[in-house]
């Protein structure tokens, strides 16, 4: 099983600068993603980390990047 996606430019942006192993940072620079269950998940914990970081307002309301963040996180979930 496979997460597949098309990310947008600002969620490109975003996928690649995270910190992940390389052979995922590769993955994640094509257009048009397919990743492992086992990297999808490594790349939602990044992403999680990432969210931590800059997806909150000083109020602790979600920002646009933010969700830019967590639409990402929903779209590498694999049940």
């Amino acid at each position: 099983m496979h997460a597949n996606l098309t990310p947008t430019a600002e969620q490109q942006a975003i996928l690649e600068r995270l910190r992940v192993p390389e052979r995922i940072k590769v993955a994640l620079r094509h257009p048009s993603l397919a990743l492992a269950v086992e990297d999808a998940e490594v790349v939602r914990d990044a992403l999680t980390t990432e969210l931590a970081t800059v997806g909150f307002d000083p109020e602790y309301e979600l920002t646009a990047e933010g969700r830019l963040i967590e639409d990402l996180i929903d779209a590498l979930f694999i049940p």
